[in-house]
């Protein structure tokens, strides 16, 4: 697979990953009735826990690139 080839592309993926595989996790409260309404409460604490993980993860793949390039020297 050449479309996992490099590392930001193996972030993306497993982002897009646990956003897919938790999406229903995140709309338990949530239901739709009949005629189309929505009714429930969306409680935004897991998807910024999550979005925190992420954020941090992230800046985290990118301190250890910069900390090993500036080592090459």
């Amino acid at each position: 697979m050449k479309f996992l080839a490099s590392a930001k592309s193996k972030v993306l993926a497993g982002v897009a990953a646990v956003v897919v595989l938790s999406s229903n996790a995140l709309a338990a409260g949530i239901t739709m009735g009949t005629n189309g309404t929505v009714t429930g409460d969306l409680d935004p604490a897991p998807f910024t826990s999550m979005a925190i993980a992420v954020v941090t993860f992230v800046a985290l793949v990118y301190a250890i690139k910069a900390g090993l390039r500036l080592l090459g020297r």
